[in-house]
């Protein structure tokens, strides 16, 4: 509680962390920095809030809503809007993650990496996203923290690239689009615009090469596990 308390003193029981990343300069905290400034102009020093706190990390701005109620007074994508809006900002601006409500002085580092977590969903979907919106990519994400599994993702991914460098072929995009429209080989082969057949040709070779890492069962959903998993740890 008192590391959590060096951040904000003014903290209260129940926590939701939104994480954002400029849409226009995603590599670049210089808007973060520019908002961070623009929060210490007198003209906004009426705008503080003793309950939340922005931030830098890394190049994205972290904002730190507290509350002594679990529930949100709106929907976070809403919340996130206003919290912005008192300094002359655009949620549109950001892409936005936003974490679960936690208790403050418990789980706050579990909050941040969840809004860190939901915002690299968003860089992906184009839109605003919540924790409890991942879906299956609430196990995915620690996964890829793992370095025992993203190991075994590179490996899968270095065995595909290598195949494709030496004989100039497809397999890894063609795996990829495969798994993008969910296993049907005829929407593959028209988003790739090849025959149905070249796909089956490229997928039983993706399936021979990859054999000592994933084996011969549940193919496809060994596939969309190690992508995902090689995509969100890079």
């Amino acid at each position: 509680e008192a590391a959590v308390r060096e951040i904000n003193p003014a903290f209260q029981s129940y926590v939701s962390a939104f994480y954002l990343i400029h849409r226009r300069y995603p590599g670049s905290p210089r808007e973060v920095a520019a908002f961070l400034a623009r929060t210490t102009y007198k003209q906004y020093s009426g705008q503080a809030l003793d309950n939340v706190t922005y931030r830098k990390y890394q190049n994205g701005l972290l904002v730190l809503y507290t509350s002594r109620e679990r529930e949100l007074p709106s929907a976070p994508e809403v919340l996130c809007q206003r919290l912005l809006s008192r300094y002359d900002t655009r949620l549109e601006e950001f892409y936005c993650g936003s974490s679960e409500t936690l208790p403050t002085f418990r789980a706050l580092p579990t909050a941040i990496q969840q809004s860190i977590d939901a915002c690299q969903m968003a860089r992906e979907t184009e839109a605003s996203t919540s924790y409890g919106g991942l879906g299956i990519h609430r196990l995915l994400f620690p996964m890829s923290r793992d370095e025992t599994l993203r190991a075994i993702a590179r490996e899968a991914v270095g065995i595909l690239k290598a195949y494709d460098e030496k004989y100039t072929s497809n397999l890894l995009d063609t795996c990829r689009a495969y798994i993008a429209h969910r296993g049907e080989i005829s929407k593959t082969a028209a988003a790739l615009y090849q025959h149905p057949n070249t796909i089956r040709y490229r997928l039983k070779k993706a399936e021979s090469l990859l054999e000592p890492v994933i084996g011969k069962e549940d193919v496809y959903e060994q596939l969309y596990f190690l992508l995902r998993l090689y995509d969100l740890g890079r």
